[in-house]
Formats: C-alpha cells, sequence, structure tokens
C-alpha cells in the first residue's frame, strides 16, 4: 500500500478503506459498490476517497478534498472529467429516469484520460423506482472500465434487485473516545460529548452542530421552554423563531431532552442531560414527572423526525405540537 493511500480519511474509517485498497493491489476493484450506515459517520468521504483512488488523483490534492469534505458532508467534488456526481436536482427530492440514462451514457464513453470513469449516486433512497430498475444491467454488467458508487444510509429503502447486484460496505459509528478525539484535532473548545448526544454518535453532524453554532441553538431552545411552561411565550411566538433553525436539529435536539427525561424517570434521578444545555421543564410547574406523557411526547417527536417538516411548513408543526405541550 502507497504512504498516500489513506490520507486524510477519519480514523475509523480507515478499515473499511483498508478493504477497498486491497483490491487495487489485486486489480479486483468492485464496479458496483454500495456503501451504507449511519448518516453523518463518512460514507460519502469514503465514497470520495475511493472514486478518487479510481481515477487516480495525487494525494496532496485528494487529501484536501477529503478535509472539506469531512466538514460536514457536503464538501466539493473531484472536478475530474471522468467523474459523474448524481444526486436529485436541486428542486427535487429523487433522482429521475432520464438522469440514469445519462449517468449510463457517461460510463459508456471513453475514458478522457486511459483509466476508470466513475459514477457517484448520493443518495441511492432518491433512485425512483423508473430510475433503479433502468441502473439494474449497468450494475450487472458495466462497462470495462466504468465503477458506480452507491451510498446509502438504509439499503433496505433500495430494490432488491439493486442490492443483489452490488458489493456493500458498512461505515459505523466510531467509538465514543475515537469520535473526541478526532473533532478536538479539528476544532478546539467545544463540548463534543453533548454535541455527540445530540448529534447520535456522528461525528460530521456533530461537527456541523458546531459550525452552525448549536451552543447558542441550544440555550434559545432551553429558554423558550422555560418561557412557554412560565406562560410567558406562546407556542406560535416560540414556533415562528424555530422554525428559522436547522429543521433537523429542533427535533433531534427535543427527542434528546426528552429521552434523558425518560431515562432519569425511570432510574428515580436527575436527567443529566440537564446539567449539559442547560435545565429545562418539558411540563408545567407543579406537575409530578408523568412517564406517560412524556413517552407520547417522545413519539410525536419521533414522528416529526421520521417525516421531516418539509409536507407542512415548520413553524406550523411545531406550534401544533407545543400547543399539545404547553397549551
Amino acid at each position: 500500500m502507497d504512504k498516500h493511500d489513506l490520507t486524510g480519511l477519519p480514523p475509523w474509517l480507515l478499515g473499511p478503506a483498508a478493504s477497498l485498497e486491497a483490491g487495487f493491489s489485486r486489480q479486483r476493484n468492485p464496479q458496483a459498490l454500495l456503501i451504507h450506515g449511519t448518516p453523518g459517520c463518512g460514507r460519502r468521504v469514503l465514497a470520495l476517497w475511493y472514486a478518487a483512488r479510481l481515477l487516480g488523483i495525487p494525494s496532496d490534492r485528494l487529501a484536501g478534498l477529503l478535509a472539506m469534505e469531512a466538514d460536514g458532508e457536503t464538501g466539493p467534488e473531484p472536478g475530474h472529467a471522468d467523474f459523474m456526481f448524481l444526486r436529485p436536482p436541486p428542486d427535487k427530492s429523487v433522482i429521475p429516469v432520464e438522469a440514469v440514462r445519462d449517468l449510463i451514457g457517461f460510463l459508456q464513453l471513453k475514458s478522457h484520460q486511459g483509466g476508470a470513469r466513475v459514477a457517484l449516486i448520493w443518495p441511492a433512497e432518491s433512485l425512483t423506482t423508473a430510475a433503479a430498475n433502468s441502473l439494474l444491467k449497468t450494475l450487472e454488467e458495466p462497462p470495462a472500465g466504468g465503477h458506480i458508487v452507491l451510498v446509502a444510509s438504509t439499503p433496505a429503502a433500495l430494490p432488491a434487485t439493486v442490492l443483489s447486484r452490488c458489493q456493500r460496505l458498512a461505515v459505523h459509528r466510531p467509538e465514543r473516545s475515537v469520535a473526541v478525539d478526532w473533532l478536538g484535532g479539528r476544532a478546539g473548545g467545544a463540548d463534543w460529548d453533548l454535541l455527540l448526544d445530540v448529534a447520535a454518535g456522528a461525528p460530521l453532524r456533530a461537527l456541523d452542530l458546531h459550525g452552525q453554532g448549536f451552543s447558542g441553538q441550544a440555550r434559545q431552545l432551553n429558554d423558550d421552554l422555560r418561557q412557554l411552561a412560565a406562560g410567558r411565550e406562546s407556542p406560535v411566538s416560540v414556533a415562528q423563531r424555530w422554525a428559522g433553525f436547522d429543521t433537523d436539529l429542533v427535533p433531534q435536539w427535543l427527542y434528546w431532552k426528552l429521552a434523558g427525561a425518560i431515562r432519569a424517570a425511570a432510574d428515580g434521578g436527575v436527567d443529566p442531560q440537564a446539567t449539559k444545555a442547560g435545565s429545562q421543564p418539558l411540563q408545567k410547574p407543579g406537575k409530578a414527572l408523568n412517564m406517560q406523557a412524556l413517552l407520547q411526547r417522545l413519539a410525536e417527536v419521533e414522528e416529526l423526525r421520521r417525516f421531516g417538516t418539509k409536507a407542512v411548513k415548520a413553524d406550523i408543526q411545531y406550534a401544533a405540537l407545543l400547543q399539545r405541550w404547553f397549551g
């Protein structure tokens, strides 16, 4: 293995990358690869690393590319004539069949540099049924030198016919100590344990939360709950403020807070999360901690997390939720 082959990768991706690197030594690289796992743990970082290795991108440029990509999994593309990045159009949530036909045509062209041609599909779950069916023959028999890398969080959401034609590689959440050490090296002075808690252990999501100024937002969320419990704010005014935050952050934060309160109620102790992001009342003063109510609220927030706030405007959903809790 060349000394630069794994340059720039977070430590928890070294194992999966090494398994792919072995293919270069044997000249047996998978032409249809599905990289899957928890969002925010570097699936796209690994996919870009593999694509860059196939394309022969120099190690110094590869390291810089991966460093930018690791800052929240939204980094730049390699900018290579033999690379295609397929994702939903800006105004769509799905990848249409026409885009897959373009991808197939791209892979059938002769390489500009006499090497591989690589197409990366992210997120693979966004392929329409017609698009996935159109891709099947190419997945089964890719053109010579052609490689397709799919990135997904839930392989079960993909058609079985697609899964059966791909070699799979999982990316797992790293151990907490590994994640904290890596994050500390990228940005000091943050409460990475708190950020990882809210990010469900996903390091790149935690880094993104830090970049968004999560600590200040958490203080605002806590203060809003206190004001609601005291009757000094209305659910509508708070919901309008929360609608300006990241639409994934508020449900995730509420879920984390409720889960901590439920654990505390079950243990008969104090919610350990309250000391991390400020004490907040999840029920009005004078009421005993009600396990049934907390579990119901957790289910409501989980539904919000699963289906998001795109179908109905965020402020309307938050207002309805807070009205049930504090109205």
